[in-house]
Formats: structure tokens, C-alpha cells, sequence
């Protein structure tokens, strides 16, 4: 399934494929994760910044940095290897680039709000960034589905162009009138394929299903389901977030930064990105292996030193354990570096 650069994209934007879709990015755009930038850029609370700073110095230097600098490079390899492949590149190719370069901003932006004190932000960014993840791994497991997700854009526009219709038609009567059938002709080429699963490209799974697929089924009930809690605001994230407060006796005082969550947030990121780089890695060939897995290793030793500390009452704040539970993260590479309860 390959498409040339100068072809029109087959996403129906009337592009050519270089220019929309198979955009290649540069890696002087590419945000990083490094220490040094979020240390210039997050500081909305700069006194409680500068608190989140010295918790995590050891982190930042031993394994943010580090992260960043990798993602950089990965990057760039990445690149490389699309403008080598030319005319050769397949939709496999650019699904699974964008999709890291999406988990990779993820994991910056929840790095930036841990740095301001706001784990449960954080978190609700990190639920959004393992359903990318998900679709990542199940992509480069399942390359035949591809097309499927591409396609499925198809439904999308047409969905958005009848919003538009029914509520600013004034809007929807200035669409281009080639614009307008090349929306519809799409839609009609690709609906019969999607009539029996309605708002998702999936055949036939979701997301629990697609993380049992590849091996992150058990990180779908450790973390995701706890997220998408404070995420939808239920009990249980409104317990996260306030009633603890209650049942402990103390007084709620002004919503504000805290470092209670941040430590779980930023393991769960490092567990999310390393894993992300494993596909990016094994997808292009890129061979970076061994830097993946040395920082793993300084990930898994950070976060094995910190669970003799505050880590119970940082893991209670995210909401990743029940009140009384015995909580610590643990190493152990890629299957059990994880937070266990």
C-alpha cells in the first residue's frame, strides 16, 4: 500500500501527499523533553516550580534530559529514513511517525505540568497519550488496519461538514464546490466498511481490547481506568481530586499546584515514552536499541530509590490506589516497570 509524494493525498485535502499527509517534520521543530527547556518555559507557579525542581533534580538530570536528547535523535533518524524511503514510503510509515511525534508532545506537555504542580493534568494528558499507544503498537502489530484508520478520516469530514450544515449553514454554503464533492465522494467510497462501528476506526475492538492485543491490558486497568476517573469527573475522580481531603480530617483549602501525584505522573510518562520509542525504533530500523534500553535502566533506578519515600501519599493524590493500599513503583524493564499496588 504505497502512495508517491507528488500524488494527491488520499486523505481528500487536495494536497499532494509531501505536502499534507506525508509531510516529513524537521527536527528543529520537534520540542524535546530535555530539563533545560522545560526549565525555561513551565514556570506558571515559579516559587512552586522551583520546589518541583529540586524533588526531582536527581530525575531531571539522570533521566529527563537523557529523554530528550534520545527523542531528538530518534527523531532525526526517523527522518532520515522517510526521505531515504521516497517514493517507497507506505502509509505504515507515516501513520506510525506522527503517531510517535503525537505521544512524544504528550509526554512533554505532561512533563510541563508536573513541573507546575498539576499531576491530575497531567494525568488526564497521559490517559489521551496511552490511547495512542494503544493504537501505536496495535498498528505495527496489525499493518493490514492501517488503511482502516486512514479511511476512517473520510467518515470524520463528512460527519463535520453535516454539523457545519445543520448549525452555521451559512458556512457550510461557502465550502468550494470541489471541496464540497470530494467530501461526499470519500464518505461514499468508505461508509459501507464502517456502518457497524460508529465513531471509531476500529473493526472490531476497543480500547481495553486493542491494549490486551499487545500486552498492555494490565496497564489498562492500572492506570487508564483510574484516569479516564478523574478525566470523566466520577466518584472516584472526584475522590481523587477533593473527598480524600474530607475522610483525613483536613480543610480544603485553594485549588493550587502540589507535589502530591507528580512522582506516579512522571513514572507512568517514562514507562509511556520508552515504550513508544520501542515501536518507533523496531518500525524504521533505526537501531537504537541499546540507548532505549540504557534508559530504561536509569528510569527503573530513579523511581526503585524514590518508593522507600513519599511515594504512598503521591500515589494516593493521583488516584492510582485505594486509600489503605500498599503502593510503590518498582523496576524491572519493559513488562514490570509499573506501578503496583
Amino acid at each position: 500500500m504505497k502512495v508517491g509524494r507528488n500524488d494527491p493525498c488520499p486523505c481528500g485535502s487536495g494536497k499532494k501527499y509531501k505536502k499534507c499527509c506525508g509531510l516529513v517534520t524537521t527536527s528543529s521543530s520537534f520540542p524535546g523533553t530535555a530539563a533545560d527547556d522545560a526549565a525555561e518555559s513551565w514556570w506558571a507557579y515559579p516559587e512552586f516550580g522551583e520546589k518541583v525542581r529540586r524533588e526531582f533534580a536527581s530525575y531531571f538530570e539522570a533521566v529527563l534530559a537523557p529523554t530528550g536528547e534520545l527523542c531528538r535523535d530518534m527523531v532525526e533518524a526517523a527522518n532520515r529514513k522517510m526521505n531515504a524511503l521516497g517514493d517507497s514510503v507506505t502509509w505504515l510509515h507515516s501513520v506510525m511517525f506522527h503517531l510517535s511525534l503525537f505521544i512524544l508532545q504528550a509526554h512533554l506537555e505532561a512533563v510541563v505540568l508536573v513541573g507546575q504542580g498539576l499531576s491530575g493534568g497531567a494525568v488526564k494528558v497521559l490517559r489521551g497519550m496511552f490511547e495512542a499507544l494503544v493504537v501505536t503498537k496495535y498498528l505495527a502489530q496489525n499493518p493490514a488496519e492501517v488503511e482502516d484508520y486512514r479511511d476512517y478520516y473520510k467518515v470524520i469530514l463528512w460527519k463535520r461538514y453535516r454539523s457545519l450544515e445543520k448549525f452555521e449553514p451559512e458556512k457550510a454554503k461557502r465550502l468550494p464546490e470541489g471541496r464540497l464533492r470530494g467530501i461526499s465522494a470519500d464518505y461514499e467510497a468508505v461508509k459501507n466498511r464502517f456502518t457497524d462501528r460508529p465513531g471509531q476506526w476500529q473493526q472490531k475492538k476497543n480500547v481495553r481490547q486493542m491494549a490486551e492485543d499487545i500486552s498492555l491490558g494490565d496497564m489498562y486497568d492500572w492506570f487508564y481506568c483510574s484516569a479516564s476517573s478523574l478525566h470523566h469527573a466520577n466518584m472516584e475522580g472526584l475522590h481523587t481530586n477533593f473527598l480524600k481531603w474530607e475522610k483525613r480530617g483536613d480543610k480544603v483549602e485553594a485549588i493550587g499546584p502540589s507535589l502530591s501525584g507528580c512522582a506516579p505522573a512522571l513514572a507512568v510518562a517514562d514507562l509511556m515514552i520508552l515504550k513508544c520509542l520501542d515501536t518507533l525504533d523496531t518500525c524504521f530500523s533505526l537501531g537504537f536499541a541499546q540507548r532505549i534500553a540504557e534508559l530504561r535502566k536509569r528510569s527503573d533506578a530513579e523511581w526503585a530509590g524514590r518508593a522507600a519515600g513519599s511515594t504512598q501519599s503521591a500515589l494516593d493524590g493521583a488516584g492510582f490506589s485505594q486509600a489503605g493500599n500498599s503502593s510503590r513503583i518498582v523496576p524491572g524493564g519493559e513488562q514490570s516497570s509499573k506501578i503496583v499496588f
